[in-house]
């Protein structure tokens, strides 16, 4: 049986849907495991994050984010900004 590829410790029970890494039920948040999930984006929580929203923090993936100048900023905060200055 295969041992955790984040723990190392216990057998893995669980492969990350993805990244494909073999799991421990310890190291897993439902079908994926620990480093993804930590990883997901915020928004859409289907994709990867590659950023930070530099409005809010939340991890953001490239569909879910826009760039602005350097920073890439979240769909929701976007939003609350189109909102505030259409008034």
């Amino acid at each position: 049986m295969a041992v955790c590829e984040i723990c190392g410790d216990l057998p893995a029970t669980v492969t990350c849907r993805t990244c494909g890494r073999a799991v421990c039920g310890l190291d897993r948040v439902g079908d994926l495991c620990g480093a993804c999930a930590e990883a997901i984006c915020a928004v859409c929580g289907t994709r990867l994050s590659i950023a930070v929203c530099a409005l809010c923090g939340r991890p953001v993936c490239r569909s879910c984010g826009e760039r602005r100048g350097l920073a890439r900023i979240c769909a929701a905060c976007i939003g609350v900004h189109a909102m505030r200055h259409a008034r």
